[in-house]
């Protein structure tokens, strides 16, 4: 239910699973999807999903800093 929500442009559906991306409820751990959620709802003005985002990317979740290593040539 949350995931068609979130796929129709829900924000806060967008969020929620961007919380279980994160957690590893309901679906596998994946830092990549959590931020790929988070920013949806970010650039739609979501508080809370800013806040994750910018959590996420500031080095809260170093898997997601890991992954993107070889791309900035770390």
């Amino acid at each position: 239910m949350v995931t068609k929500a979130a796929e129709a442009g829900d924000a806060e559906a967008q969020w929620e699973l961007g919380l279980e991306y994160t957690s590893g409820q309901r679906v596998k751990r994946d830092y990549r999807q959590a931020e790929g959620w988070y920013r949806k709802a970010a650039d739609q003005g979501y508080g809370a999903a800013q806040m994750n985002l910018a959590n996420m990317l500031s080095g809260d979740y170093p898997p997601v800093l890991e992954d993107r290593a070889p791309a900035r040539g770390v």
